[in-house]
């Protein structure tokens, strides 16, 4: 596989994340005008967290968007106004996204266009055609264990509004937001990102 470029959280942030309980108050910072590019989270726990998305560049015509978790909170965060209540879940979980871009087969793409297609989905689904792979971290998910399944999700937009946060709480939207998607507990992902980065780094020895 081609080199893979990775997005992702620290161990802070995720950490941070994990701390998230009981009912979830959603702001939103009151000197944004337009799309949601920030958007706070303050929690009946005490913690209160920044959500905010940052654009990246992986190869020609290919950039990425992830989501950006802060826990230190801006003097904006005092204005803020609640646009949402998050209430029955218990676990958070973070959601991960690789895309790659491969060259078109014949006929896939107009012949007037570059002949290259861009793609999402799962790990193992990558193809060896690859020609430039990243994976970034592009939303969470509230989940409730009881019922496995999500009450609501929060995820940079990158395809319709480009740098944006949207939130999902029909459970339609919410199922389009964690498609061809990897789902891992904000108390697990510090060592999923772990391992994924010794992938990274052995990859980038065997180029």
């Amino acid at each position: 596989m081609v080199a893979l470029t990775t997005f992702l959280p620290n161990s802070q942030s995720f950490e941070t994340l994990a701390r998230l309980r009981g009912v979830v108050s959603v702001l939103r910072p009151a000197n944004i005008i337009g799309g949601l590019t920030r958007l706070f989270l303050k929690a009946d726990s005490g913690v209160s967290v920044s959500l905010s998305v940052h654009y990246h560049g992986v190869g020609f015509k290919f950039e990425c968007f992830n989501l950006v978790v802060e826990e230190s909170l801006p003097e904006s965060f005092a204005s803020a106004h609640q646009i949402g209540v998050i209430s029955g879940w218990d676990t958070v979980r973070c959601i991960f996204r690789f895309e790659w871009q491969r060259p078109a087969v014949p006929g896939e793409v107009p012949i007037d266009w570059e002949q290259i297609t861009r793609e999402r989905g799962e790990r193992k689904k990558i193809p060896g055609t690859a020609s430039a792979v990243c994976v970034s971290m592009v939303g969470i998910a509230f989940w409730n264990a009881v019922r496995d399944q999500p009450i609501a999700a929060i995820v940079s937009d990158d395809d319709n509004n480009p740098g944006t946060l949207r939130i999902c709480e029909k459970s339609g939207q919410i199922a389009a937001a964690i498609d061809v998607a990897e789902l891992v507990t904000a108390d697990e992902a510090p060592r999923w990102v772990l391992q994924l980065e010794q992938l990274r780094r052995a990859l980038a020895r065997a180029d």
